[in-house]
């Protein structure tokens, strides 16, 4: 989820372009790279009985008070998404921690550096405390609209008959494009419900997916 293998394989292999594939997206090609941060917050208290202990700070509802609170403090250019909250022991309990996984995506990396430094200020009353641990950082990035890379796959792809579409996205091309190495996504197929349990793609789209990757690669390959 932190691009170490994409990150690794730039390092060592020095690439002069680089291709990332994915199995939806045959219908555009992801040129601007969606950088993201990804954070776990986590609360800790007393915890006790709802009852006898009647007061003691909940976990959980600190955890939903400061999801709030991010969501409503969000820089505009950024997309928060809380992807899971976890916590608590039983109904009749008084949760003594709690935790909620984060990601904030931008195609900015001003609005990605303003959303750190808003959960840098976050805070909780004692006697619960807070920890913020940032579990990834992808960067935002841009191919030029003249690069070589993008006019070879923009002519195979007309040649297919396939759309001269351009789009967005956050896959392992971002690694590529922070050190300034031309990089783009394919995708091989149609589909749906992307990241989801409806997930699924069009097998008889995989013939014309495979196709274009494989004149893309040849046609550099052959100009290099």
């Amino acid at each position: 989820g932190n691009l170490r293998g994409a990150r690794a394989a730039c390092d060592a292999l020095k690439p002069q372009s680089f291709i990332a594939l994915e199995g939806h997206g045959l219908e555009e090609v992801i040129v601007d790279a969606i950088g993201s941060v990804r954070a776990r917050l986590s609360v800790e208290g007393p915890g006790g009985h709802p009852w006898v202990d009647k007061g003691n700070p909940s976990a959980i509802h600190a955890v939903l008070e400061l999801g709030s609170r991010i969501l409503a403090d969000a820089p505009e250019a950024a997309e928060v998404n809380i992807g899971s909250i976890t916590g608590g022991r039983s109904v009749n309990v008084i949760a003594d921690s709690a935790e909620l996984l984060l990601e904030a995506r931008a195609d900015d990396n001003q609005a990605l550096e303003k959303m750190l430094a808003e959960l840098d200020d976050l805070r909780c009353e004692p006697p619960l405390s807070l920890g913020v641990e940032m579990v990834g950082k992808r960067p935002a990035g841009r191919l030029p609209r003249d690069s070589r890379l993008l006019a070879v796959v923009r002519s195979v792809r007309a040649e297919l008959g396939l759309p001269d579409v351009l789009g967005s996205g956050s896959t392992d091309a971002n690694a590529a494009l922070a050190q300034g190495i031309p990089a783009l996504t394919l995708g091989v197929a149609t589909g749906s419900g992307m990241h989801s349990t409806r997930e699924q793609i069009e097998l008889e789209s995989l013939a014309v997916g495979l196709r274009q990757v494989e004149m893309v690669v040849e046609r550099l390959l052959s100009r290099s």
